[in-house]
């Protein structure tokens, strides 16, 4: 996969940071008083692509899940969360002020447009089991004996070792991982052909 800084490795970006705006929109939604702490929004948007790789063999997220001290981590959300990264969708959509994510504006019907009705499912799961814990609870749930045994911070989590911890076995979890790659390929692929791209080569 072709790794390019600036304006247009922002642009291969797009598609990942959409999804987690997307998604960290939705647990605010599913929020009873429309907040939900920021701190916990990449720990439940890892805990739904868990479930959903448990549920249909393919996560909801794109790019890497690493496994910070704190807990796992989209990490992806996780940048958007912390202002290291920026996306004009999210700035448009969530603010995190003092520690709570809210939402600036309401949400039309076609908002969700990077969100199966599946994945939406595997979304609502994973708030009714973990919406009401907080970041520091969750942290102490993934480290007991009934947690996240692939949590091993700090590092990258492998997808694989997430598959198979959700109960795939290895052979499952390998043919998934390699699903995902391949399309994950194409996907930036044609994306880069599209931003006119060449074999990598920035346009001059």
């Amino acid at each position: 996969m072709t790794t390019i800084d600036g304006p247009l490795g922002d642009r291969l970006a797009e598609p990942a940071r959409k999804i987690a705006t997307q998604t960290a929109t939705t647990f605010v939604l599913l929020s009873p008083d429309r907040r939900v702490e920021a701190a916990m929004l990449p720990m439940l948007a890892y805990m739904a692509d868990r479930l959903n790789a448990e549920r249909y063999g393919y996560r909801i997220s794109r790019g890497d899940l690493y496994a910070r001290k704190t807990g796992p981590v989209v990490l992806e959300m996780a940048w958007l969360v912390d202002g290291t990264t920026s996306y004009p969708g999210w700035s448009d959509m969530v603010r995190t002020q003092d520690g709570q994510a809210t939402l600036l504006r309401p949400v039309d019907d076609d908002y969700l447009d990077e969100l199966s009705v599946a994945t939406v499912d595997t979304i609502n799961s994973t708030w009714r089991t973990f919406g009401h814990m907080t970041a520091d609870e969750f942290r102490v749930w993934a480290g007991g004996p009934d947690g996240l045994p692939e949590w091993k911070p700090d590092g990258i989590i492998p997808l694989q070792a997430m598959m198979e911890a959700a109960g795939m076995t290895p052979e499952i979890a390998a043919q998934c991982v390699e699903e995902e790659r391949f399309h994950e390929g194409v996907e930036t692929t044609f994306r880069e052909a599209n931003l006119g791209l060449d074999h990598g080569t920035l346009p001059r």
